[in-house]
């Protein structure tokens, strides 16, 4: 939802107060709840002031799907410590193994991952809303990127 441009006179002077509903995207279309809102702030000072609304970091969660931003790998992470902790991965891919960090939004996701209030702030993830896959992915000479472990 959008609401169309205002004209303002005040004693400052003139403003024009363009307002977006800020989504990335149809709320009917999103993979997670969206509120929708059917009013925008009054904002009577600070008129550089931004507003976001959790609709829009929770309609850009949606859009960072698993074709353009996930799975987040992180390489070559603490090898030593999943060494020591997971002494099979040291017998099944031996000593010379790397391993790398996946990182992808849990098909289970529903809800609202993000929440905004002001009594509480930002909260993220607060009814367990926002579940995060995580895989170990062991590299040695004769495998790439193994998918070892999900947790």
């Amino acid at each position: 939802m959008t609401k169309s441009p205002q004209m303002l006179w005040d004693d400052a002077g003139s403003l024009i107060e363009l307002n977006f509903d800020g989504t990335f995207h149809d709320p009917a279309n999103s993979r997670y709840s969206l509120l929708g809102h059917g009013f925008f702030p009054e904002i009577n000072s600070h008129r550089e002031q931004l507003w976001i609304h959790q609709d829009m970091v929770n309609s850009l969660l949606n859009d960072l799907d698993d074709e353009h931003f996930f799975p987040l790998e992180v390489d070559n992470i603490a090898t030593k410590e999943f060494m020591a902790a997971f002494p099979e991965l040291v017998d099944y891919y031996g000593d010379n193994m790397t391993c790398s960090l996946a990182l992808s939004l849990s098909p289970r996701n529903e809800g609202t991952p993000f929440t905004f209030s002001q009594a509480d702030g930002i909260l993220v993830g607060a009814n367990k809303d926002l579940l995060i896959d995580f895989d170990l992915l062991v590299s040695n000479e004769t495998v790439k990127k193994d998918n070892a472990i999900k947790f």
